[in-house]
């Protein structure tokens, strides 16, 4: 039997899929095809699209069809697929078995920021399937007890996939090192990390590792911990409060002598829990710089600088704290290497907040001048529209409408 993956690419908070990027979801997905002993291939949207391949899966026994963005952004190196495009797809094979599974199964759907996700009608799949694990449970893998007792299997088990995609081999590989948000009092009002993955859990560094030797074998040369909410809490123990900063020393020591890769990033942190956690995140972002290459960004969900916003939503926290950790992270991560700081912070902001005002707008820019002002850097600064997706907080929320004018 054979199977034919299409990635649609997936923008999470804590994962991303969009090329040159392949998400580890769809090492997951391979790895629990050909650890049944399917044959599977795999393809991209825009491969798909640009070579006309629309009813290639009918030359398999199942077509599975991956995507879904939480997370609104504009992307330079492929487009993710349109619920239209899952339904051409589903309609064009008829003799596959046709799966549909990603975010835009467990969240909705929507693309563009400032907009609420729906739910897609597509009756012309078999099954509609959420996540990996609703993949594994369907072609009848045993799932070990917990998430990563099955994650550790399925991503050394797919690696090969990633010689399949048509930048390899100059693709950055997300790594999974945690799932969920590890804050102990509650989530944002917009989160759907928490709705994806549950609560917070760490991944054994045995588990990684075996997957990097794998990836290794493959010819990866491109690695970035995306798949964290927040790359600073590996190894955090949520009952006690503590961190163990000599696990992220190990975890990155690891991937540096393992892979030896040429570009070796992170993404999030987050700034509140380092402001809370100062001497053992110091600890964590000293390891950090020592493995990591130059260039590389934690990004920071500010998403606003107006306390009364930070309230409402939950974001946790102060404004003092995020200024706290982008002082830390431009202290320790200013070395450069060929005129490039080794690692700086990024700056998410979000507008369509509860609460937001024009009053919000002056405050963040406000604020942003002041870091400016005060000689800190910054290496990048996203400013999107919240995207609302039904089972999180938001969605019964009363939402301004954002002043575009302003926006912009």
């Amino acid at each position: 039997m054979n199977a034919l993956i299409i990635d649609g690419y997936t923008d999470e908070p804590a994962a991303f899929g969009v090329p040159p990027y392949i998400s580890p979801r769809i090492r997951a997905i391979a790895g629990a095809f050909l650890l049944k002993g399917i044959e599977t291939d795999y393809l991209t949207i825009d491969s798909v699209r640009q070579e006309g391949l629309w009813e290639k899966g009918n030359d398999y026994d199942f077509l599975i069809v991956f995507g879904g963005v939480t997370t609104s952004g504009r992307y330079i190196g492929g487009t993710p697929i349109s619920s239209s495009e899952i339904s051409l797809l589903l309609k064009s094979n008829s003799d596959p078995t046709k799966i549909v599974s990603g975010p835009v199964v467990s969240v909705g759907y929507t693309l563009r920021g400032g907009t609420t996700a729906f739910t897609p009608d597509f009756r012309e799949a078999d099954y509609l399937l959420r996540d990996e694990f609703e993949i594994a449970d369907f072609l009848g893998l045993d799932s070990g007890g917990s998430r990563y007792s099955l994650l550790n299997r399925l991503y050394p088990a797919g690696a090969d996939v990633i010689r399949l995609h048509p930048c390899f081999p100059d693709l950055m590989v997300e790594i999974d090192i945690s799932s969920g948000c590890e804050r102990l009092d509650g989530f944002c009002s917009f989160c759907t990390e928490s709705i994806l993955y549950g609560s917070f859990e760490w991944r054994s560094i045995k588990g990684i590792v075996a997957e990097f030797e794998k990836l290794k074998e493959v010819g990866v040369k491109a690695i970035r911990f995306g798949r964290s909410a927040n790359v600073i809490a590996y190894g955090y123990d949520r009952r006690r409060d503590t961190l163990d900063p000599s696990l992220s020393e190990e975890l990155f020591k690891s991937a540096r002598s393992i892979i030896q890769p040429e570009v070796f990033h992170i993404d999030n942190g987050n700034p509140i829990f380092i402001a809370h956690h100062p001497s053992e995140s110091r600890s964590v972002i000293e390891s950090i710089v020592r493995y990591n290459t130059a260039g590389d960004t934690i990004s920071f969900g500010v998403e606003s600088f107006d306390d009364e916003v930070r309230s409402l939503n939950n974001l946790g926290g102060s404004v003092q704290d995020i200024i706290f950790s982008i002082e830390l992270v431009n202290e320790i991560g200013k070395e450069r290497v060929e005129g490039v700081p080794k690692l700086l912070p990024g700056i998410n902001l979000l507008y369509g907040l509860p609460g937001q005002s024009r009053k919000s707008f002056d405050i963040d820019y406000d604020e942003l001048v002041s870091i400016q002002e005060r000689g800190l850097l910054l290496r990048r600064i996203n400013i999107r529209q919240t995207m609302i997706f039904p089972g999180a907080r938001i969605f019964n929320m009363t939402r301004p409408r954002i002043d575009h004018r302003l926006f912009e």
